[in-house]
């Protein structure tokens, strides 16, 4: 299993979310803060747990969060983790 994080900009979150709903059947959204070139903002982290092959999909998604709010960079990143449901 994989672990995807998309960190971005705390704007126009109803709309991100709603992007994520439209490629991802599950998700968890985290607010917090974080430093981007020196100035503090609100973040959003997306966490998506998934197979490999939804890598593309994490990818577009990044690149609409971006476009959406006319950003210079989101960050995505993969990890490989281990899941057990309980």
């Amino acid at each position: 299993m994989k672990l995807y994080r998309i960190y971005t900009e705390n704007r126009n979150r109803k709309c991100i979310e709603s992007l994520v709903s439209d490629w991802f059947a599950s998700y968890t959204v985290l607010i917090g803060t974080g430093e981007w070139k020196g100035e503090l903002a609100s973040t959003l982290i997306i966490e998506i747990i998934g197979e490999s092959v939804e890598l593309r999909y994490a990818q577009k998604l990044a690149h609409a969060i971006k476009k959406l709010n006319n950003l210079d960079a989101v960050l995505l990143t993969v990890t490989d983790i281990q899941t057990e449901t309980i």
